[in-house]
């Protein structure tokens, strides 16, 4: 954790701010405490944002969506101002590590510990389901290790399962592409609950191996890895591989439930006691213990500080709740700032924003905006002032009647966890030397070498075509054209219109509308060449500011059933497909 800065804010609504807990592209992400002495995340969106009518109505809707989820693995949001001129948002902030910066800085997990991981998992996937939501980003980064089990924390882009999604930026397809169902990638089938389960699958090969089922590296080949090769197990302990590839299948119809992975962790001994090696543990444990050494003095009756712009928050510190409490007006102060000082973990899990066939030069842009929403009954997390939350606007007790007393119980218990994490560690240290199982060291990830399987390049003809050479179009190829085509990865909708004119005259229109994102892009189209079998033309984009047509050539080639074969350049490889006259 980093202190505050000079232009930053002392408090944010009813809390008073502590630290800097990390900043990204969405907005700036405080530690703070409430009156009653509750330690809170609150985040704090960029002013740009703000001003978007379009990400206010979704940031409301998204809220609204993850309010319906309950269970005793999420992160609740205890407080909300979604209508102030800088929203926020205000999570329970728990002790714990994101998996990902838990097997960054202490290897993968052991098989003692990737049971509970899986079945807590499960538990808190079958919650939202069973509150209609999808949450559609399941990944290392936001799964939260804790010493009661598995959170599942950043439903920010989470969606009601019944949602029509018109609102998710247009255009867009959202999630992290490693950890991506094929139907979430392609929009061949409805993205649903069997895309968090096909995630879960991933996030258990990571924690097992140090690397996800499909590799890392660019986003374009790692879909790709998603949609045409079988995930890689060898990392997996062989008890777990038939469960982790049950989930990973391709075919959503085929993975289980979550209710039916629980039930298999549980057959293979889900022991949620003591599940956390020793090490990751101990970092736990000295996570919390720095929290008392945070200022405790009493938030002021002032009104309070519009923060500066800023960025997002990391995944570890979002929860769930609700929004739109009345504030009561609370002020500036002189802050002492905190003296820890916490590392937090890397970018490489966010999210990516994917348009499907319609790729920018660049890859995969920024990830999009997270928000989380709220349990309307959240369960308690462990907090480290001893309180348990009664619900999302519960009662606090007196902040220093008895701050002395509770702090001194605090490092009482948190000195016999050190110890406890301590014997642990000995313990499990003394068993990994006769173990047959070899280890990572820690603060390695491990990499998986995967064989580069991106789709061959395959490009239309530019200038000529087979058969006798034509000095205008074919007679047969005059009309409307629909299809569908395919890049192996997204499916598109194809319309061809042409009419009667020479090579080297634009002489027609073309549309690609990608079945997942929608996005269109319109071109105008030139003869280039043409024969009795085929014509080639090339594209002048007319609509679609995203999109790359311009300049590419397409064929169409007619088929002896008189359906014409289509096929276009596209950025990873030829967009093929069957059009048939309408």
């Amino acid at each position: 954790m980093l202190p505050l800065e000079s232009g930053d804010p002392a408090t944010i609504g009813p809390y008073r701010l502590l630290g800097v807990l990390g900043s990204g592209g969405m907005g700036r992400v405080y530690l703070g405490r409430n009156a009653g002495g509750r330690t809170v995340a609150v985040k704090v969106v960029r002013p740009d944002l703000s001003d978007d009518p379009e990400f206010r109505t979704r940031f409301r809707r998204e809220v609204a969506a993850a309010r319906r989820v309950t269970g005793a693995h999420a992160v609740p949001v205890l407080d909300a101002d979604v209508e102030a001129e800088r929203p926020w948002l205000a999570t329970g902030y728990v002790a714990g590590l994101s998996l990902r910066e838990a097997v960054d800085s202490f290897g993968p997990l052991p098989e003692s510990a990737l049971v509970p991981l899986a079945a807590g998992l499960a538990r808190a996937l079958a919650d939202v389901h069973a509150a209609g939501v999808v949450h559609r980003d399941l990944k290392p980064s936001n799964v939260l290790l804790t010493l009661d089990g598995p959170r599942l924390i950043d439903f920010g882009i989470a969606r009601a399962a019944d949602d029509d999604g018109t609102l998710t930026t247009t255009g867009k397809v959202i999630g992290s592409p490693g950890y991506m169902a094929p139907e979430h990638i392609s929009g061949d089938a409805p993205v649903g609950p069997a895309v968090d389960v096909f995630a879960l699958g991933g996030v258990l090969v990571y924690a097992a191996s140090g690397s996800g089922p499909f590799g890392s590296g660019d986003s374009i080949p790692m879909l790709w890895r998603v949609m045409q090769e079988p995930a890689r197990l060898d990392g997996l302990p062989a008890a777990l591989r038939p469960l982790a590839g049950a989930c990973l299948d391709k075919q959503p119809g085929n993975r289980p439930t979550p209710a039916e992975v629980e039930r298999q962790c549980v057959a293979l001994g889900d022991a949620r006691s003591g599940w956390l090696p020793g090490p990751i543990l101990e970092a736990i444990s000295r996570q919390a213990v720095m929290l008392l050494d945070l200022d405790y003095g009493p938030v002021p009756n002032v009104p309070p500080v519009t923060p500066q712009s800023a960025p997002d928050l990391p995944s570890t510190l979002i929860g769930s709740g609700a929004v739109g409490h009345p504030h009561t007006p609370v002020p500036p102060t002189e802050a002492s700032p905190p003296t820890v000082r916490r590392s937090l973990p890397g970018d490489a899990g966010r999210s990516s924003t994917f348009t499907p066939g319609h790729f920018p030069n660049t890859g995969m842009p920024g990830r999009t905006g997270s928000w989380p929403g709220a349990p309307s009954q959240p369960s308690a997390p462990w907090d480290p002032h001893g309180y348990t939350q009664a619900g999302a606007h519960a009662e606090s007790p007196p902040a220093h009647s008895n701050s002395s007393r509770r702090r001194l119980v605090m490092i009482g218990c948190l000195a016999v966890v050190l110890v406890a994490a301590a014997v642990i560690s000995a313990t499990l240290a003394f068993r990994s030397a006769s173990s047959d199982r070899p280890a990572s060291a820690p603060g390695t990830e491990t990499s998986v070498e995967t064989e580069d399987t991106s789709a061959p390049e395959a490009t239309a003809a530019e200038t000529t075509v087979a058969g006798s050479e034509l000095a205008a179009l074919p007679a047969d190829y005059a009309g409307t054209w629909k299809g569908t085509a395919t890049d192996g990865l997204a499916t598109y909708d194809i319309v061809v219109t042409l009419r009667a004119g020479a090579v080297g005259t634009e002489l027609g229109t073309a549309s690609n509308t990608g079945r997942t994102s929608g996005l269109t892009c319109r071109r105008a189209e030139t003869l280039t060449s043409a024969s009795d079998s085929a014509i080639t033309l090339r594209a002048r984009l007319v609509s679609g500011a995203t999109c790359m047509d311009d300049g590419q050539s397409s064929t169409l080639t007619l088929n002896p059933d008189h359906t014409v074969a289509y096929s276009m350049t596209g950025p990873i490889g030829a967009i093929t497909g069957t059009l048939r006259r309408q």
